[in-house]
């Protein structure tokens, strides 16, 4: 059974607001947190502020200018599985 510090979850919008408050209460409870942003300074800058809480945190760029086209979205996150995806 994975434990919370197992855990990858990607959390997109999470460079402000709700996805931000979802991706800080994942890292109290210990996920890894993938920040998807499409503006990459937004999402850099909710890495460093989370970091800066001592949470795990990433960004991951997510472009949705093409239909069925998303370039950080897959099921796996550096060839690990993703284990939730809020979005």
């Amino acid at each position: 059974m994975q434990t919370p510090k197992d855990r990858i979850a990607l959390v997109t919008g999470a460079n402000k607001g709700i996805g931000f408050e979802i991706a800080r209460q994942l890292g109290q409870e210990g996920h890894h947190i993938l920040i998807g942003a499409r503006d990459r300074g937004r999402g850099q800058s909710a890495v460093a502020e989370l970091g800066s809480k001592g949470f795990a945190a990433r960004f991951v760029q997510i472009r949705f200018n093409q239909v069925g086209h998303n370039s950080g979205g897959g099921s796996r996150y550096r060839g690990r599985r993703r284990d939730g995806w809020i979005s």
